[in-house]
């Protein structure tokens, strides 16, 4: 999978913020770097819990949203962040 980044909790690396939506597969937040490297930038944060994804079309789905997201680089698109996971959930910003 493209997730090499492996932490125990998101807010080791990010704020998270009040809701701004859900779906089938998970929800997302508003978000901000944590602590000194903090610009006040907002970005989001797609949270996407591992047991929705167990299924091949769902894994495959995933993968083919981050391949897609990695490769975009335009100023009227969003732009991929960074990737987290732990042991139950997917971290997208």
């Amino acid at each position: 999978m493209l997730v090499k980044n492996k932490v125990t909790s998101i807010e080791e690396n990010f704020t998270k913020g009040k809701l701004l939506g859900e779906g089938s597969f998970g929800k997302v937040y508003i978000c901000k770097h944590a602590g000194a490297h903090s610009d006040g930038t907002e970005y989001a944060l797609k949270e996407l819990e591992k047991d929705a994804h167990n299924s091949g079309w769902a894994a495959h789905f995933l993968k083919n949203e981050l391949v897609i997201m990695k490769s975009l680089s335009h100023p009227n698109c969003v732009s991929l962040v960074d990737i987290f996971q732990n042991e139950r959930t997917y971290f997208i910003v």
